[in-house]
């Protein structure tokens, strides 16, 4: 119990920290996991190689294993939670299935962890300077305020987004257009609820953001691509003739996923950013 009690403390304290720097940055997986192993090596370095000399066998076999585990499970952890933790890699893999649903998080999600990314740090830095030293304990801090940093950039970037959007075309050549805005204080969109029939394929094509006067309006762009007419008995779709980059939808394909940055001066739309993810 005397081992056991801090490696659990300590696993869930990793795993918060990386879970925050997950969420932040993106869903940026490996990002939290490298940050996970870098920990890892530093503690082993700190509590046991720096010490090899004086050290027995059995506290060798000790300090590693207080050093190293907590963050490796930490990494498991975050692998279950982001569903990165499968059996893909083996000889039975599982095949992507079409028209698999991609839930995404609401700028109001990601708000949320914004403030606790900015918050929780500070704190774990006060509780890591009772219980860290040396090497370690500057680490800690330096990627704690690096996450704080990084905290208050994506907060002065998220505040600027006034409004977030779900595009549904309909159509082999995208010729009707629907919009419905995102679900006030929702954590994750899902275009089935919002739109669900069996009977359609529903594709999600990418993200688009419209920048105006310091202002951004986000599009989660979906599309059918079919040629029957599509019935809507939700009124919260809104039918409307175009988009500010009606231009560019055809470069929208399925099966890929582009995110894409406009700026709008005037009458003027110009496409500055662009981005294929798959």
């Amino acid at each position: 119990m005397d081992v056991l009690l801090p490696i659990l403390i300590s696993t869930m304290g990793y795993f918060f920290f990386a879970y925050f720097i997950f969420i932040i940055s993106g869903r940026k997986s490996k990002l939290a996991q490298g940050i996970l192993y870098f920990l890892a090596l530093l503690s082993v370095f700190e509590n046991v190689i720096r010490r090899l000399v004086s050290l027995s066998f059995e506290e060798i076999v000790l300090g590693v294993l207080i050093s190293a585990l907590p963050p490796i499970l930490a990494v498991i952890c975050l692998l279950i939670l982001t569903n990165g933790f499968s059996l893909r890699t083996l000889k039975f893999k599982k095949n992507k299935l079409k028209g698999i649903k991609e839930i995404k998080d609401t700028v109001y999600y990601q708000m949320k962890f914004v403030y606790l990314s900015i918050f929780v740090p500070i704190i774990l830095s006060i509780i890591a300077l009772y219980y860290l030293e040396s090497l370690l304990l500057y680490a800690f801090l330096v990627l704690s305020f690096s996450v704080i940093i990084y905290g208050i950039i994506s907060f002065l970037k998220l505040r600027l987004i006034n409004d977030e959007c779900l595009v549904l075309l309909i159509g082999k050549n995208k010729e009707n257009i629907y919009i419905q805005k995102v679900k006030p204080k929702t954590n994750h969109i899902d275009i089935k609820s919002y739109f669900d029939n069996e009977n359609y394929l529903i594709d999600h094509l990418g993200v688009i953001e419209l920048k105006k006067d310091k202002k951004t309006m986000k599009h989660h762009l979906y599309w059918i691509g079919t040629s029957e007419k599509v019935i809507f008995n939700d009124q919260d779709w809104e039918k409307i003739a175009a988009l500010d980059y009606q231009d560019d939808l055809m470069s929208f394909e399925k099966y890929h996923y582009i995110q894409s940055v406009y700026q709008i001066t005037d009458n003027q739309v110009t496409k500055i950013k662009s981005k294929r993810l798959k």
